[in-house]
């Protein structure tokens, strides 16, 4: 029964990180296409690029049931 708790804290903590890095990579985008410099632009979509990438891949941890580990990596 703990272990089931536990697992279900693991996976709500895994989303709630997953949906950060997608909240984040939103603004990010969302300031890019209010700025004229190029090199901002640049710089915030090469980090939402990253958010994103690092979004997709907790969301595909805890899809493939590996919430703990994505917990811990």
């Amino acid at each position: 029964m703990a272990d089931r708790a536990s697992r279900e804290e693991a996976n709500r903590v895994a989303w709630a990180e997953a949906s950060q890095f997608f909240q984040g990579a939103k603004h990010l985008f969302a300031a890019i296409s209010e700025t004229d410099e190029t090199d901002r632009a640049v710089a915030l979509a090469i980090i939402g690029r990253e958010m994103m990438a690092t979004a997709e891949l907790r969301a595909d941890d805890m899809m493939m049931g590996r919430a703990a580990e994505a917990n811990h990596g």
